[in-house]
This record gives C-alpha cells, structure tokens and sequence, in this order.
C-alpha cells in the first residue's frame, strides 16, 4: 500500500469536520440560543434582564452640546437639549420682523443712500459714522433713521416716538457691506448725578446720589446690533457724540452721562468712562 500524501490527509480532515454535527449546548456563530425556535430575552445594556435603555445624548466634546448664544436674536439656550431647541425657534421666529426692519434699512445704507448726510468719522476700512436729521439730504436719512428707532426701542424694551429724536444729536454707524449696525442719540445736559455701588448681587446700580453734579453731554441712547457687539461700535459712537455735541469742543469723559442704564447699558458706562460709579440724568 502506498503512502498517504499529505495533501490527501488534510482534504480527509476537512471532510469529517465538515461532516460532524455541532456538539449539544453549542451553536454555530449567528444562529439564535437554544436552536432555531428559541426565543432570546431583552437585556439591557449592563447584560442583565430588564428594559432597553437609551442614551439620548453623547457627550463626545461636540461643540452644538451645552449653552449657546444665537447672533440673531441673542437667546441663550442648550443646543442638545430638544426642549430648548423648539423654545429657540419659536423666539427667533417672533424677531424676525424686527430683523426685518434692520435688513431693509441695512440695504439702502449704500453710499447714495447717504448722499447729503454729514460724515462725522470714516475708518480705513471703508465703516463711517453720519450725521442724520429731519431736514439733512431732503430728509431720506431721517426715514432711514426711523426703523433704526424703531428696532432700537423693540430691543431696549422702550417706546419713543421717532420724531422725539428730531432736535437731538443723531449719530448712526453705517459698516461697509452690512449697513447700519449702531446708533447713539446724544443731547446737551447741565447736570447729572452720580450713581451709589450696586447692592450685593444685583446686576447694575439702580440709585443715585442726590447731589448734583456739571455735565455737558448726555448720552439718551446707545445701541448696536447683537451680531456686531463687541467690535468697537459702541465705543466709536460714543467717542463721535462727544466731539460732535459743541462746536469745537470735546467733552471729557468725567462729564458725560448717561441715561438710567439697563445692566448691560450700566456695564458699557463703566467700561468707557472707566468707574463703577457713572454719571445720569
């Protein structure tokens, strides 16, 4: 009898393999547990019998996870949160007229559109700061002016009619290719008063001393839109009132004053005229 090739060996090994059923309590990998009839039980995700549970969020380091500030309407909210999402949209929707009214006088603050108006301060980069009032360049920056007033006082929370402004300084910050994005309403002042430190938690100081004190320039309103805060836009408007409120004359900071501020109108009062105790009227 010739020898076995081991080539032949291992073809026979493969055939009993192939040919001998799985031994009892074993199965074959992606058949179900207990034969082809058996019906497997829930386990959770520790391994133990009991309800499927899901995790609902994955806190991997995403930046859309945790609070968030929308540019647009300024609502913080919790972008993981679904609950928080559907509140955001609902409140962004409700500002959209308003920010309609900023789109509309945003687009006709081209240059033409500005024709007549007094520019006050132009940047290198192409931003100017105009001088508007009802009579300047057959009154078309006025009416311009006016949705600014309008969104200035939607998001300030306060009323005035537009033409209340008429006999006050009016400044508006026109930025190239955005339009306008801020505007202060200045008006000459003799006196205001000091105001007392905040109580203890509070947001801004809310009295005021009873003495009073010389002022020269009082600051009525200063706005900026949310998505333009924080560059500088405020602090040129302010710096534009003071050197255009007198002819010739630039009223220093220990002078100026503001109106009751709101907290952060109370925040930006202290940062520009660098106390925690500014000047209102």
């Amino acid at each position: 009898m010739s020898p076995t090739s081991p080539a032949a060996s291992a073809l026979a090994s493969a055939r009993r393999r192939l040919s001998t059923p799985p031994a009892a309590g074993r199965r074959s990998r992606g058949s179900p547990a207990g034969g082809g009839g058996g019906v497997s039980k829930k386990r959770n995700s520790l391994g133990g019998p009991g309800p499927h549970l899901v995790q609902l969020n994955l806190d991997f380091g995403q930046s859309n996870l945790g609070t968030v500030t929308c540019s647009g309407c300024g609502m913080v909210y919790s972008a993981g949160n679904q609950a928080d999402a559907v509140r955001h949209a609902r409140f962004h929707a409700s500002r959209r007229p308003a920010a309609a009214a900023a789109t509309a006088a945003a687009s006709a603050a081209s240059a033409s559109a500005w024709r007549g108006q007094q520019a006050v301060k132009e940047f290198f980069n192409g931003d100017r700061i105009v001088r508007v009032s009802p009579g300047a360049g057959g009154g078309v920056g006025w009416q311009r002016a006016k949705e600014i007033f309008r969104l200035m006082d939607e998001e300030l929370g306060q009323g005035t009619e537009p033409d209340a402004y008429s006999g006050m300084l009016v400044l508006l910050y026109v930025r190239h290719q955005s339009g306008i994005v801020g505007c202060c309403i200045a008006e000459p002042i003799r006196t205001a008063y000091r105001l007392l430190p905040p109580v203890e938690g509070a947001e801004a100081a809310t009295e005021r001393d009873t003495e009073p004190l010389p002022a020269q320039c009082g600051i009525h309103k200063v706005w900026c839109q949310s998505g333009h805060r924080r560059s500088g836009v405020a602090t040129a408007l302010l710096d534009a009132a003071r050197s255009c409120l007198y002819l010739g004359l630039q009223v220093p900071l220990s002078l100026t004053a503001f109106t009751a501020p709101t907290p952060s109108g109370y925040r930006l009062a202290c940062r520009y005229l660098t106390t925690d105790r500014p000047l209102v009227y």
